[in-house]
């Protein structure tokens, strides 16, 4: 592979692009700046990348625009916008996982067929109930179990162990005082381009559904509880969990941290590292702490 099949991806997607050097440069692999390895092509953000790290010889680097490369040693550097964007553009291209999933596993077991759009994956051991639907190029993993009333748009990603559809955690006191299961008849609709990580678990409604809208990000190990509403485009990190009932904005970004239930996170919320939101947070506002409380920079 050489910087010719790169270029003609970039001119192809329109990208803007400055080359300088060979541009008939030959790269075996991919590595990063920091452990990197001979005759590979490699990214930097900027000339910050490069501290605390001994500068080699690059075969190929991906760098902003404003890079100084005069101090660097290479044969080839494309100059872009966005070199973090480009540089796994072009890994995902050219050198995508021998380890993705492709089409669906005899190990699965899938009440029915019909109800997955075309091109959908499945992984080993997982389970889809027969009441959930799932959109066009959707790749669920390795032992994923969906149940319930669910509905999963398209180009949306599931990782392995994740539980989606079962029973939140809801209990009712008897006559004779003793806490007995709350029966939950909603569901879970889930976007399209929405990205769940490995052991997350969405419970379904009690009565209307759980809602993870378009483009959301959910890192691993994310507990989320029946009836929230994740806006568009929010992001949330591993470890966070988030009680019954939340409604969470677009544009948010949620550090590991509690939330609990009953409350609203407005639009482009920021929720720091161990936070324990305890009361409802307007749109903007970025809050830290136990319990938690609106940042205010220089204090």
């Amino acid at each position: 592979m050489n910087t010719n099949d790169i270029e003609k991806l970039l001119i192809k997607e329109s990208v803007n692009y400055v080359l300088i050097g060979n541009k008939d440069v030959e790269f075996i692999g991919f590595s990063s700046l920091k452990n990197y390895k001979s005759d590979t092509i490699t990214w930097a953000r900027n000339d910050n990348s490069f501290e605390n790290i001994e500068k080699k010889s690059y075969q190929l680097l991906i760098g902003c625009k404003d890079l100084n490369i005069e101090s660097l040693t290479y044969k080839t550097v494309i100059l872009v916008d966005d070199p973090k964007k480009v540089f796994f553009h072009i890994l995902e291209v050219f050198f995508k996982s021998e380890y993705d999933l492709h089409g669906i596993s005899n190990n699965a077991r899938i009440s029915d067929l019909g109800n997955l759009g075309v091109n959908v994956t499945v992984g080993d051991y997982s389970y889809i109930g027969p009441n959930v639907k799932i959109g066009r190029n959707t790749v669920i993993g390795n032992n994923v179990t969906i149940l319930g009333n669910v509905t999963i748009g398209e180009f949306t990603k599931i990782q392995s162990g994740t539980i989606i559809g079962e029973d939140g955690f809801a209990y009712l006191k008897d006559e004779n005082g003793n806490l007995q299961h709350a029966p939950h008849f909603g569901g879970v609709r889930i976007g399209n381009h929405v990205s769940i990580g490995a052991n997350v678990c969405i419970a379904r409604g009690a009565i209307d559904d759980t809602i993870i809208d378009d483009y959301v990000k959910i890192d691993n190990l994310v507990h989320i509880a029946h009836n929230c509403n994740i806006g568009s485009n929010t992001i949330i990190i591993p470890g966070t969990y988030i009680y019954g009932s939340v409604t969470i904005g677009k544009n948010c970004w949620i550090s590991t941290s509690c939330i609990r239930d009953q409350i609203t996170i407005g639009d482009n919320v920021t929720v720091g590292m161990g936070a324990v939101v305890t009361k409802s947070v307007a749109n903007g506002v970025t809050v830290i702490g136990n319990p938690a409380r609106p940042f205010e920079r220089g204090k």
